[in-house]
């Protein structure tokens, strides 16, 4: 045989994806590559965490500029969120009300009141703000630097058992 008539090697693949056994295979590896790995997040969920975050940062500014003393009542940070509309509207809400709602069960934010602190997170700051029933039996709890904690209710109850 001349070098003109040699023939090229074929890349065969590992298995014979002619018979039926071998395309089940492949097909079930590629289904296991593709649904492997962690879950990217939901646009609503990064969406809820960037606005938790901007209340904890904007309840942190509202504590140094009143002593580090919390809101006597939700009105007080209210009205100091109505006064900084331009920290927050650009989260898509219109009103300090809807701004200091959860949009995970709909309901307004316990904002945390009184003349002391309550419970602190555990990076030793104090809570901003909580859901009231959260998803799926957990509730989120913002603090003043921005974190959330997510935790189941009943735990939230032992923190905060007045609420």
């Amino acid at each position: 045989m001349n070098k003109d008539q040699r023939l090229e090697p074929r890349m065969m693949p590992p298995f014979p994806i002619s018979n039926g056994l071998g395309l089940l295979f492949m097909i079930g590896a590629l289904g296991l590559t593709i649904g492997c790995g962690p879950t990217p997040p939901t646009a609503a969920s990064t969406n809820t965490k960037s606005q938790f975050k901007v209340i904890g940062l904007l309840g942190a500014r509202y504590l140094q500029e009143h002593k580090n003393r919390p809101p006597q009542k939700r009105a007080d940070i209210i009205k100091y969120f109505e006064g900084i509309p331009e920290e927050w509207t650009g989260l898509g809400m219109n009103t300090a009300e809807e701004f200091l709602t959860s949009p995970r069960d709909g309901q307004p934010l316990v904002v945390v009141t009184g003349s002391d602190f309550g419970p602190l997170s555990p990076n030793g700051l104090p809570y901003i703000a909580y859901e009231q029933t959260g998803e799926n039996g957990k509730v989120m709890l913002i603090d003043a630097r921005g974190s959330v904690t997510e935790m189941p209710e009943s735990d939230l109850r032992e923190l905060f058992p007045k609420s």
